[in-house]
Order: C-alpha cells, then structure tokens, then sequence
C-alpha cells in the first residue's frame, strides 16, 4: 500500500459534485465490468440527488467526509447514526487511488465517529459481485450479517446486496 498524504475532511458544499462524479465511475466500473474511460463518458449525476446533498451539507449535521489529495477530491463516505448504529451508506474512492490506503483512512474516520458516539457496531450493504470491496471490508474487521438488504437498482439491473457489520 503507497502511503499518501491524504486529508479527511468534511464535504463542503462545493465539493458533492465531484463526489457524485466518483460515485458515478465506481459503480459503473465495479456493476458493469466499464473501464475508467467509459465510465467517465457514461457519467449522468441525477440532479435531485446534487441538491438533496448539498442541502444535507448546508445543514451542517451530517457525516459525509472527502478524502483528499493535493485538494483534490479522491474519495469519499456518508454515513448516519440509528439507534447505535453506524450506517456507512457511501464509500467511494477514485479508481485511480484505490488500493493506496484512501478507503482505510476513511474507514478509520467511520471508527472514530463510531467510537465517539458509543454505537456497538458499524453496518454496510454491498453488492455481492463486488468482490474486492468485500475483500477490502473484511480485511478491516467486517463480517458477513444475517440481515437481509434489498436490492440496488442500477442502469436497468437489479445487484443482490450483502450486509457487512464490525461490532465495536
């Protein structure tokens, strides 16, 4: 793993564009095999889902992180609490950076919040074709649940999705 000089910090408004961006390319690369060039050309950020974002950073309470490099956005997680749980709903990186220590830093970022709001477990749900991103999870302390997650709709296919916990 490079070690990269890489920021957590809150997402700012101006910054929820480019974090759909990745967003955008990480699903087409890892539901529909693209490569990174074709999943830039296939980019479609739904409007609503821009504003929705920004309103939630406006807010201020939220737990949405960018993780940077050189200012540069490369990565990024949400997350939300319920009932002692830490729900990790977005973790993003830049295929780019991946493999390079991005997503364990924000990892890292979910413990700490995690920590110091006494939740007893994170939880996630991810597809269950995504093998390196469960491999990724597993790897930093994520086991497979009992709970049952509904599928993700994604350009036209329904993904089976697995939930993932690390008890805290």
């Amino acid at each position: 793993m490079i070690n990269l000089n890489i920021i957590i910090e809150k997402l700012q408004e101006a910054e929820v564009e480019k974090a759909l961006e990745i967003k955008d390319i990480c699903k087409y690369i890892s539901y529909l095999n693209f490569s990174v060039e074709k999943a830039q050309e296939n980019i479609n950020i739904d409007p609503n889902e821009v504003e929705s974002l920004k309103k939630k950073v406006q807010q201020g309470n939220l737990l949405y992180f960018s993780a940077k490099l050189n200012n540069n956005i490369v990565g990024y997680l949400g997350m939300d609490i319920i009932e002692s749980i830490l729900m990790i709903r977005s973790l993003f990186i830049h295929p780019d950076y991946q493999g390079k220590g991005v997503g364990s830093k924000l990892l890292l970022k979910a413990d700490k919040i995690a920590n110091s709001n006494n939740c007893s477990k994170i939880s996630l749900n991810v597809v269950e074709d995504n093998s390196l991103a469960i491999k990724f999870y597993k790897k930093n302390g994520f086991i497979d649940s009992d709970s049952s997650t509904s599928p993700l709709n994604f350009n036209g296919q329904e993904l089976k999705r697995i939930n993932l916990v690390k008890v805290i």
